[in-house]
């Protein structure tokens, strides 16, 4: 398998990431002692970040892709991705099997887990790490959203047909499998991270968003009945501004959340944990960048 990034390198996300890298010393050395550390009693999670011409803003204004996270309190709530450590898990890997569970909905084998790591270990200009908070050992890794491509295309080399849930609007139709969303071979005009201006004339990979948006669906009748560990848990995702969440986090506590798969917005309140991320130095770092 090659393991050469196909990464949208050039997108406005993946310079934020590299600055920041540079800016902080997370040297290539420094993150792979992160994705090697066993910390026990915690968690990590991942953020995912893109822009596109074709979105409000244009190819500057920063979206961040986030889940409508069944909940016990209230119907849905709105969060990232992430979780607890299982026993022994190196940093790295609890990134990836829960980003795998909560965002493609399946549980990943321990060789795909261990592709995908070798695949991150050897492109670390692909993300930055943060430590969530000063008394906690606990981790969160920033991606551009095309870094989902390369993960499609890891997966899709196994030889085995995943399958991306849909069930649009009451009813279920077959599942898609998760190979029809990786778009390859492109390089954007603009800075993009996916949807954007390009030629198909280059290395460069990406997830094709918006499509999947719309076709991933988890029904709560299907999350109670169907529920495995790790599965299940967020009934859909959306691309929110980055801007308008961290105000929303400010405030109310509430975001409209667009709803791909019924094409309406829906009212949901924020997760303590995600409220408490999005007014954290970093993100307001990163936000500025929308303004450059």
């Amino acid at each position: 398998m090659s393991h050469r990034g196909g990464f949208i390198s050039s997108s406005h996300i993946s310079r934020i990431i590299r600055e920041l890298s540079e800016k902080n010393g997370e040297t290539p050395e420094v993150k792979l002692s992160v994705n090697n550390s066993i910390i026990a009693n915690t968690g990590h999670g991942s953020i995912f970040l893109g822009t596109s011409a074709n979105y409000e803003g244009g190819d500057r204004n920063i979206r961040m892709l986030i889940g409508a996270h069944f909940a016990r309190s209230v119907p849905l709530n709105i969060n990232v991705f992430g979780g607890r450590t299982e026993r022994g898990e190196i940093t790295i890997d609890t990134v990836i099997r829960e980003t795998i569970e909560e965002i493609f909905n399946f549980n990943p084998s321990r060789t795909m887990i261990e592709e995908i790591r070798y695949f991150l270990n050897h492109n670390t200009q692909t993300y930055f790490i943060f430590q969530i908070s000063e008394t906690s050992r606990a981790y969160c890794y920033v991606f551009d959203v095309s870094i989902l491509g390369d993960f499609i295309r890891i997966i899709s080399s196994m030889g085995i047909i995943y399958n991306i849930p849909r069930e649009i609007a009451g009813r279920t139709i077959a599942d898609r499998n998760i190979a029809e969303y990786y778009v390859p071979n492109i390089e954007f005009t603009d800075l993009s991270s996916f949807n954007g201006n390009h030629t198909y004339r280059s290395i460069g990979s990406t997830i094709s968003l918006s499509e999947f948006l719309r076709d991933r669906y988890i029904s709560r009748e299907r999350a109670l009945h169907g529920r495995r560990s790790g599965l299940n848990e967020i009934k859909y995702l959306s691309f929110a501004s980055l801007g308008k969440l961290v105000v929303a986090a400010r405030t109310s506590g509430r975001y409209e959340v667009y709803n791909f798969v019924k094409g309406r917005r829906e009212i949901l309140p924020m997760k303590d944990f995600f409220r408490d991320l999005l007014t954290k130095d970093i993100i307001l770092e990163i936000l500025e960048y929308s303004l450059n």
